[in-house]
């Protein structure tokens, strides 16, 4: 696990060029966020749920909608690309921003369907359970289960060009069969998202509102790639081989 985490910082500062580059998908998908504001709540974390069906209208749910479409289309471009990108890597001795530009774009449609299908699935329990005026800690634990299971989703579809369905059993299998990884992916995430907030809270004495974009940005150039690259390196441990090189 070490072994990945020293991979995976090595490869994101000698592809800082080309994440920056890609990140501007993250970027795009992560501000649109604040036009349908009146429906997220906690930082942008969590959707206030009882406004989806007791508040919103027609004209307000079709851009709640709309938004929502684009907003994760980009984070589709963006997760591929990002992953794409360790799997060149991975093979070539040289990768550059055309190479990842012209081989990730096939996998889009795969990563955006799987995208669309959680946010579905996460927005229906949500509102199920808020109906139904359950504990939001059950809410959050039974959406945590939901996406536990697709945590290597997109790695599996881009390194082993599987089917949604194909890659969604193997990701099972992998976390099932093998946990120190997804474990070892929450804790570094944790530690990383403790940091931005930390620096969201202190950039807040200083700023009104412009800390908020700081965090946006930081949060698409620093963790989110990070931390897909670091997915893609934990998922590429159950092939020794890959981690042959040294870093």
């Amino acid at each position: 696990m070490q072994l990945a985490l020293k991979k995976s910082i090595k490869m994101y500062l000698d592809s800082f060029g080309i994440i920056a580059g890609f990140s501007i998908f993250a970027l795009c998908s992560l501000i649109l966020i604040p036009l349908i504001a009146s429906y997220i709540d906690l930082g942008s974390g969590f959707i206030r749920y009882s406004s989806l069906y007791l508040d919103i209208n027609t004209v307000q749910a079709t851009v709640f909608l709309f938004v929502g479409i684009i907003s994760l289309l980009f984070m589709a471009f963006f997760m591929s690309s990002i992953i794409t990108t360790v799997k060149l890597k991975e093979t070539l001795d040289h990768v550059g921003f055309t190479k990842v530009l012209h081989s990730f774009y096939s996998y889009v449609l795969r990563i955006f369907s799987l995208l669309v299908f959680l946010g579905i699935a996460t927005a229906g329990i949500g509102v199920l359970f808020t109906y139904l005026q359950l504990p939001n800690a059950a809410l959050q634990l039974i959406i945590f289960a939901i996406w536990l299971p697709f945590i290597f989703v997109p790695q599996i579809v881009i390194l082993d060009d599987f089917s949604i369905t194909k890659a969604i059993k193997d990701s099972f299998n992998f976390i099932v069969n093998n946990p120190k990884p997804t474990l070892f992916y929450f804790i570094v995430g944790f530690a990383l998202m403790l940091i931005l907030a930390v620096i969201e809270v202190l950039l807040g004495h200083l700023f009104i509102w412009e800390h908020k974009l700081i965090t946006i940005f930081l949060l698409s150039l620093g963790v989110l790639p990070f931390m897909l690259i670091f997915t893609t390196e934990l998922y590429l441990s159950r092939y020794p081989l890959s981690h042959t090189k040294s870093v």
